[in-house]
């Protein structure tokens, strides 16, 4: 039985703080995602959300016309203790891992969606038990990150010089397992590696930009796994080189002292191939 990783383990530790610094999806963006897998509009359809964290894309889906039903599962205790503790309409909260969906049966699902959390369990047994959980003649399977230009893949040219310091000191870091910026969570899904979902998966995005105070992201900086497991000396040297590298001619900062920050929805679907 897999566990979860040690190091999503101790860097979400901080369920709160993620929470609250951590965006939300832009609604455009999770209705397009939602008609990519053909539950957009659908009353009443299931959804099954894996790794749901603290419920940051579940609140939105909870919120929508279609009063979906929904599973939603986090195997982390103190994220899934914030989920539960917003009290969803018509999301039951569960502690599966994406390998192991034992709370939902065969069949019961119109859609699987994922939001800023494949890359954790990216892997054959985890498709298998998307596909086992899908109905044969239902939807699909989505996928969504936030992705801030400091934390995109290495090919992504950042918007601003200081956002780009800020990517260097983020890769610099010890990185043991895949993140999403390293785009290896795509491999489980090629056809070599499986013959589950449909390959080659679809891709959309839609560029985000707003204005953030220094603090606010520090704040955000510091909710990411490989800065949140830091501690004492260690976690405020970090936080000086972050204020450092906001620092300069080159920041677009306003009266209010609020920084540009851009970057991009990316969302993911596919579908199950069938069995016949």
């Amino acid at each position: 039985m897999s566990q979860i990783h040690p190091q999503a383990t101790h860097g979400f530790h901080a369920a709160t703080s993620y929470d609250t610094h951590r965006p939300t999806y832009p609604p455009p963006a999770i209705s397009a995602l939602l008609s990519n897998i053909r539950v957009a509009g659908v009353p009443g359809a299931r959804l099954v959300e894996l790794g749901a964290g603290t419920g940051k894309l579940t609140s939105l889906l909870a919120a929508r016309e279609e009063r979906f039903e929904i599973v939603a599962g986090e195997p982390h205790g103190e994220m899934r203790g914030v989920l539960e503790g917003k009290e969803l309409a018509g999301v039951r909260v569960v502690g599966d891992r994406g390998e192991e969906l034992a709370s939902v049966e065969g069949g019961w699902a119109d859609g699987v969606v994922v939001a800023q959390a494949f890359h954790w369990f990216a892997k054959i047994e985890t498709l298998k038990e998307m596909k086992r959980v899908l109905k044969p003649s239902g939807g699909g399977l989505g996928m969504v990150w936030n992705v801030d230009d400091f934390n995109a893949p290495i090919d992504h040219t950042p918007s601003t010089p200081y956002e780009a310091r800020l990517k260097v000191i983020i890769r610099s870091l010890p990185n043991p397992i895949n993140l999403y910026r390293e785009l290896k969570w795509k491999d489980v899904l090629r056809p070599e590696q499986q013959q589950l979902f449909e390959w080659p998966i679809k891709e959309e995005e839609l560029a985000y930009n707003t204005r953030l105070s220094r603090e606010h992201i520090w704040d955000r900086f510091a909710t990411m796994s490989q800065i949140s497991s830091l501690k004492g000396g260690e976690l405020q040297a970090m936080k000086d080189r972050v204020l450092e590298a906001l620092t300069g001619d080159d920041v677009d900062e306003d009266e209010e002292g609020n920084i540009g920050w851009h970057g991009r929805t990316v969302w993911y679907w596919t579908f199950p191939i069938s069995d016949r």
